[in-house]
């Protein structure tokens, strides 16, 4: 089992259904998943955990490239300008370029 934190806005789009895709760099740590895996998520406020399976890997080289080809809502997102605004929140544009970018599609179990 991999573990994950999260902030807790995302914990729980995800915990509800609402986000179905999570967004992390493809460093070494994430280049390991597969399908199929199961994920534990702690919620970095509250310590809750929840447990989610790994059901696509969807690798691009820059955010933008992996936005415009999702809904928005699968990020847990009203639109995809909230999106764009905000892909630099928690990684760097240097981060972006060394590792490229991993959404990982889940389902809660």
């Amino acid at each position: 089992m991999i573990k994950m934190r999260l902030h807790n806005k995302p914990f729980k789009l995800i915990e509800n259904g609402q986000k179905i895709i999570e967004i992390r760099l493809n460093d070494k740590k994430r280049q390991l998943l597969q399908v199929g895996d199961v994920i534990e998520f702690l919620n970095r406020k509250t310590y809750k955990k929840i447990n989610v399976k790994v059901i696509d890997l969807l690798c691009y080289n820059t955010f933008d490239e992996l936005f415009k080809n999702y809904d928005a809502h699968d990020f847990g997102c009203a639109n995809k300008n909230i999106l764009f605004n905000n892909k630099y929140k928690y990684y760097t544009k240097e981060q972006e370029a060394r590792y490229g970018v991993l959404g990982i599609k889940i389902e809660v179990i």
